[in-house]
């Protein structure tokens, strides 16, 4: 009996530090995350295949003294480490504003005062900046689009939580 507990602790500790393990790993992996080109990381998260779940990229919702912006950046195939956009693919940023909860307007990388979506050989795009105020709250997003034949066919999302200016 004694050594049926013995083996049952142990098993127990090892279970809990594999936990622990894990749970250091993805805090390391979410703060690879934050991007924001030295402003403020108010929310991210990572831009995920919307079938396999391999990630694509990651999308942050950021705030300089101009107000929010959002940005995506792309990753080397499935992991936190930035690389270029593939040939035959390519991913745009969105800033989605809020007044009172509800939808006021949005924002892409290919807005006026943005950089551009991100096409092959390119890393990051971001948006314009939106002017903060009472009542108004931001949430950025991104997608990513494979090339299929002659269409583009939307394969990765994510989205930042919501932020109140």
């Amino acid at each position: 009996m004694r050594k049926k507990i013995i083996v049952l602790v142990g098993a127990i500790v090892f279970a809990v530090c594999l936990m622990g393990s894990s749970a250091s790993a993805e805090a390391s992996a979410d703060a690879a995350v934050d991007n924001c080109y030295g402003h403020s990381t108010r929310s991210a998260n990572y831009v995920k295949n919307n079938y396999s779940g391999h990630r694509w990229g990651a999308v942050q919702l950021c705030q300089d003294s101009g107000g929010f912006f959002a940005v995506y950046i792309n990753y080397n195939l499935d992991t936190t480490q930035q690389g270029p956009m593939p040939y035959g693919q390519f991913a745009n940023a969105w800033i989605y504003r809020y007044h009172n909860g509800v939808y006021y307007g949005r924002m892409s990388c290919d807005t006026s005062g943005g950089n551009g979506h991100v096409t092959p050989g390119r890393i990051a795009c971001y948006t314009p900046r939106s002017g903060v105020g009472d009542g108004v709250s931001f949430r950025a997003a991104a997608f990513g689009y494979v090339l299929d034949g002659n269409e583009w066919v939307h394969v990765a999302s994510g989205w930042s939580a919501t932020i109140n200016s």
